[in-house]
């Protein structure tokens, strides 16, 4: 199984994560140290993915690619940072 959040292109990626692990080297580096994957609920499909000390530079689409035993699925969403005045 592999889960891939990406913004406009697939590598490097904001967050990786295959058969099991975290994989660091296709994460971009801006995105080290900062992100966390929930996936409580992976078998059911469900995850999510955490970008602590976030700022507006992480505004933007981010997609989710997840594929497992041969079928891809996606996902797309638009992440808006709005900091306090």
């Amino acid at each position: 199984m592999e889960v891939r959040w990406v913004q406009s292109h697939r590598y490097p990626a904001v967050y990786v994560y295959a058969d099991g692990e975290h994989v660091t080297e296709e994460q971009m580096a801006e995105y080290r140290g900062r992100t966390m994957l929930v996936s409580d609920a992976i078998d059911e499909g469900r995850l999510t993915l955490q970008i602590h000390n976030a700022t507006t530079s992480d505004n933007g689409q981010y997609r989710c690619l997840f594929g497992k035993d041969g079928v891809y699925q996606e996902a797309s969403l638009d992440l808006k940072i709005v900091l306090p005045h």
